[in-house]
């Protein structure tokens, strides 16, 4: 007796297999098309950071991250940074795609900058991405990187005997790029002068004792400008040459 064929039997089989490859083709499409189901999140939406000027080189200013709880790629995130306010912060920072990591890339200079103002982004490699921002200031701290500098590098005074206690008879004046103590000015005879008085606020020079040109006809003294540094091992100060070339006799 002859079997019948198995043909029937397998075209059933096959058939329900085509059917759920095409079934589990769609799912995984599906699966794909809505895995990146979220967006990266960062723990803050503001962050703020200082740094001092003249720093090295690669510096590392701060490390901002974000966190996305998709799987695989989705949730894989690159980091990138957008100036707010100049193109020119670029210049002197960067982050590392990878970590987050922003450092310097060049000289920070606070007399240049002293505000940085940034946006970091972090987009996901889903497809299609996602993606989240978060501001950055970055505030640069002074450096006691000045001296102060006279406006004059040397002063001439002339002056009269008679010229009363008291009387202003120069008025000196020094600047220095720094800020705040570093900024801040005191003047000072470097050598004692006992005919002559300086404040150590304003700069101005006045008569501290009655002049006696016999006793004295010309003066020669410097003046130093020394900046309020709280470190005070780091004070900066320099100092001018006042020359009284003549003391005027009573007529």
């Amino acid at each position: 007796m002859t079997s019948a064929p198995a043909m029937p039997f397998i075209r059933p089989f096959l058939l329900l297999f085509a059917i759920t490859g095409l079934v589990w083709c769609e799912i995984r499409s599906r699966r794909q098309l809505y895995s990146n189901l979220h967006s990266p999140i960062f723990d803050k939406d503001h962050y703020t950071v200082q740094i001092a000027e003249e720093v090295s080189l690669g510096t590392n200013v701060t490390r901002i991250v974000a966190h996305d709880q998709d799987e695989g790629s989705a949730g894989s995130i690159v980091y990138s940074l957008q100036a707010d306010n100049d193109q020119r912060s670029l210049n002197i920072f960067e982050i590392i795609p990878d970590t987050g990591q922003i450092r310097t890339k060049s000289r920070v200079d606070r007399e240049q900058f002293a505000i940085h103002r940034l946006t970091v982004r972090a987009e996901d490699r889903g497809s299609p991405s996602n993606s989240a921002t978060a501001s950055l200031v970055i505030y640069v701290l002074d450096m006691n990187d000045h001296a102060p500098q006279f406006e004059n590098a040397q002063y001439l005074v002339n002056v009269s005997e008679v010229t009363g206690v008291g009387t202003v008879i120069a008025r000196l004046r020094a600047n220095d790029e720094d800020d705040g103590d570093n900024k801040a000015i005191k003047y000072s005879f470097v050598t004692a002068v006992e005919d002559f008085r300086m404040d150590p606020n304003t700069g101005d020079i006045s008569v501290a004792q009655p002049l006696n040109r016999e006793a004295t006809a010309t003066y020669d003294f410097i003046v130093q400008a020394q900046d309020q540094s709280v470190n005070v091992a780091n004070r900066l100060s320099s100092q001018v040459i006042i020359s009284l070339p003549r003391v005027r006799g009573v007529l």
